[in-house]
């Protein structure tokens, strides 16, 4: 098949970019041709064979204006006769398929009026421009004949209670974990160097924490956790977020700002993981969390919620232990500390690799695969 990937950014490192990345070489290595759409790539990420790049534009002044200027630039660029499907990892179309990485907008849209404080920030949430745009791109790939995938059946409920039938045929297909790439071994491999390229003398116990969005992801409650568990266990906190002065403080209200390191996005995050004894996620809304198969592949248990769709097929897997969306500070810490009990650890960290492999990179390709390969019958049959 040629195939036209389109997205706003082509790197290895990012939940939606490793997901491009992963899908490219995989798919490329099966014999598909893939050109991938994008405004920008990041630094020294190389393409794999068969696959090229075609730029798009997305600078300018305000997130939204970059997001109609990256939606506009891919309507003209991307001509769907050239290609069997056109497929949309982002709000750039929908043409044949459009994947919903970060889940029902709508859904997290509520969330954030429920957070809102007062009528003058309710207002401002209504009348958000981007937060339309967002809205009505969701809405139009659903009623208009797009094939939309999502990575969890928690996002594709989520659609379902949001826009009723249209949304009924969404396609879940979960996302993959490189096996390779994320392995114990590294933690004989990296452990020392990550532990002084943190600046840290070996704690007891080291918690991670890696996302993007601070607050979304849970990372006050993390802190909070914090306070009460041994003075010894730190926190690394791993991921770009323009907010980070703002937990910086809090980290240092809480009583606990000698004991985090953040550290901000990082380009090699299994370096990460070689350093972690345990990945702390109490995410608020998150379709499918990367980072918790990343983890799991490194051998390493998560602590998580229910709102992290990449746990819901993962059964009693002694690695993972979820909580309730709204569970204390102490339950959060009751349950981290029982993760790191040292005489079950090893047999955890164990399960935490055969969970993961569940989830392999090429499982994932051979799913895509097929999807894409039925996606593309039905658009030939209708013309």
């Amino acid at each position: 098949m040629k195939l036209a990937f389109v997205h706003k950014r082509f790197a290895r490192d990012g939940g939606t970019e490793g997901v491009i990345d992963g899908l490219c070489r995989g798919l490329s290595q099966r014999g598909h041709r893939v050109d991938v759409f994008c405004a920008g790539r990041a630094a020294g990420t190389e393409l794999p064979a068969g696959v090229e790049l075609r730029s798009l534009r997305s600078r300018g002044p305000g997130s939204l204006w970059r997001a109609l200027l990256l939606f506009f630039s891919a309507r003209f660029a991307v001509r769907p006769q050239d290609y069997d499907l056109v497929v949309h990892f982002g709000r750039t179309g929908p043409h044949d398929v459009y994947r919903s990485g970060g889940g029902c907008h709508r859904r997290w849209y509520e969330l954030l009026m429920e957070r809102a404080r007062g009528r003058l920030q309710r207002w401002l949430l209504r009348l958000s421009p981007k937060h339309r745009f967002v809205l009505w791109h969701e809405a139009f790939a659903l009623r208009h004949g797009a094939r939309v995938v999502v990575p969890s059946e928690r996002s594709r409920q989520d659609l379902i209670r949001a826009y009723g039938a249209s949304a009924e045929a969404v396609t879940v297909l979960p996302n993959g974990v490189d096996l390779q790439r994320f392995h114990p071994r590294d933690r004989e491999r990296f452990g020392s160097v990550s532990h002084r390229a943190l600046d840290a003398d070996r704690p007891e116990r080291t918690l991670l924490f890696v996302g993007s969005d601070y607050w979304r992801k849970g990372l006050d409650r993390v802190l909070a956790a914090l306070a009460l568990l041994p003075e010894r266990w730190r926190l690394v906190v791993a991921g770009h977020d323009r907010r980070t002065p703002r937990f910086e403080r809090l980290a240092q209200a809480t009583g606990v700002g000698e004991r985090v390191s953040f550290v901000g996005a990082v380009e090699q995050p299994e370096r990460l993981y070689a350093a972690a004894d345990v990945l702390v996620l109490p995410t608020r809304y998150d379709p499918f969390a990367n980072v918790s198969l990343e983890a799991l592949s490194c051998g390493i248990p998560v602590v998580t919620s229910h709102s992290n769709g990449a746990v819901e097929n993962l059964g009693d897997c002694a690695a993972v232990e979820v909580l309730e969306d709204d569970a204390s500070a102490q339950v959060l810490a009751a349950a981290v500390t029982a993760m790191l009990e040292p005489d079950g650890l090893p047999g955890r960290r164990l399960a935490a690799r055969r969970a993961a492999e569940q989830f392999g990179q090429a499982a994932a390709v051979e799913r895509w695969e097929r999807f894409l390969q039925g996606a593309g019958r039905e658009r030939q049959d209708h013309g």
